[in-house]
């Protein structure tokens, strides 16, 4: 045997050796990595999203017992009282009213302890990607500490105005706060929506005034953010008009009713910034096939369909079933199973249209998609707040 070839068998069995001797990978540790990051982000959505079934029960039980009252001094009661005793209907609006009020001190509860469970989550994933960063030399804790800022910074904000001014509104007698303070920290709070709303704004428009050149697809995608952000302002703005009317005027169905309309339209800015972007799509895109153009032009209108009807059920629904039930429980059966039934063919429809006719390509939808994802989960941290204290006359 040569020189040469006995060295070289001899690197062989030394590399055999080492890598042997190798810890082997663990595809456990990856996999509960990966069901951590996607359980904490689930957790995440699910807070979000039952913050936002808060404030929206909120608004519209708030609105329905306001609506009810009103049809009560109108005479209401009278007109659908042969209705009512023939199918039984013998409760008052009032014992409806007292029953819901059995859910108050824990709707109380969970507004400041949702927001507390949410910044809790944030902080702690952002401690763990620091913590990470450190125990690794090739990556800067400093850049990592300002990537996860830049990522949770804005809902950790939030939730931390939020959570502290449900906290004082909703237990003020034993946070020590004088009642006449809670009315301007609540306008306070409506304020700093609008602010939030706007620097998140300038920054996005800030990091893409970065980029050198945006593709048509890109320049659509940012006007309909753009459009997003104005939607949200608008909402915002008539939040703070419905709440300051109450200082000036005694009217709290209409007061009430604002509310409600604020509030559909938070939750309703996504289906909006969907909208908008078909449209800006369709009015880019020149097909020369006229079935194609035929087929984006529905999809377009499709879209502005959805908008509006999910804005309709959002803002009325609720309150529409809780005022029916007030007057009339045969009446309200009939409005919820008509909700149940659009809201099953809605959903069927969407699907269906989704499957068979898609208005973008594969990897530019699922880039619309996961853009309004994610702005829809900031949309539903917007959309949380403590709800509009209208006076009674």
């Amino acid at each position: 045997m040569s020189k040469h070839r006995f060295f070289h068998t001899r690197r062989k069995k030394k590399h055999r050796q080492s890598v042997s001797q190798m810890p082997p990978a663990n595809p456990s540790v990856i996999q509960d990595n990966t069901s951590s990051l996607i359980s904490t982000d689930g957790l995440r959505s699910l807070i979000s999203r039952l913050n936002a079934y808060r404030t929206w029960w909120n608004c519209s039980r708030r609105l329905s017992g306001f609506a009810t009252g009103y049809l009560e001094d109108a005479g209401v009661l009278d007109v659908l009282k042969p209705f009512n005793v023939a199918f039984g209907h013998h409760y008052h609006p009032g014992d409806l009213n007292a029953l819901l009020d059995h859910s108050r001190d824990s709707l109380r509860a969970l507004s400041v302890g949702l927001y507390g469970a949410r910044f809790m989550l944030n902080a702690v994933a952002l401690f763990q990607q620091v913590v990470n960063a450190y125990g690794d030399p090739r990556l800067s804790a400093r850049a990592v500490a300002g990537q996860e800022l830049e990522k949770y910074g804005v809902s950790m904000f939030n939730d931390l105005v939020w959570g502290t001014v449900n906290l004082l509104t909703n237990y003020s007698e034993a946070c020590g706060l004088p009642a006449q303070y809670i009315g301007p920290l609540i306008m306070s709070a409506y304020l700093f929506d609008v602010l939030l709303f706007v620097a998140r704004w300038m920054t996005d428009a800030h990091r893409t005034g970065e980029k050198t050149a945006l593709t048509p697809l890109l320049q659509d995608e940012w006007q309909a953010k753009c459009a997003y952000y104005q939607f949200n302002i608008v909402a915002a703005t008539v939040l703070i008009v419905s709440y300051g009317s109450t200082f000036f005027i005694q009217a709290p169905v209409a007061c009430a009713s604002m509310n409600m309309l604020a509030n559909g339209l938070y939750n309703s800015a996504g289906d909006y910034q969907r909208a908008r972007h078909s449209a800006l799509t369709l009015r880019r895109e020149q097909s020369p096939s006229v079935i194609a153009s035929d087929q984006r032009s529905n999809d377009g209108r499709e879209a502005n369909q959805r908008f509006w009807l999910h804005l309709l059920s959002n803002t009325c629904s609720a309150a529409l079933v809780l005022t029916a039930a007030g007057l009339s429980w045969p009446i309200a059966l009939c409005l919820t199973l008509s909700l149940f039934s659009w809201q099953s063919q809605e959903a069927g429809a969407s699907k269906a249209g989704y499957n068979r006719n898609r208005l973008f390509s594969g990897a530019d939808e699922r880039s619309l998609r996961s853009s309004i994802s994610s702005q829809e989960d900031a949309t539903l941290e917007q959309a949380q707040h403590p709800g509009l204290i209208c006076r009674k006359p």
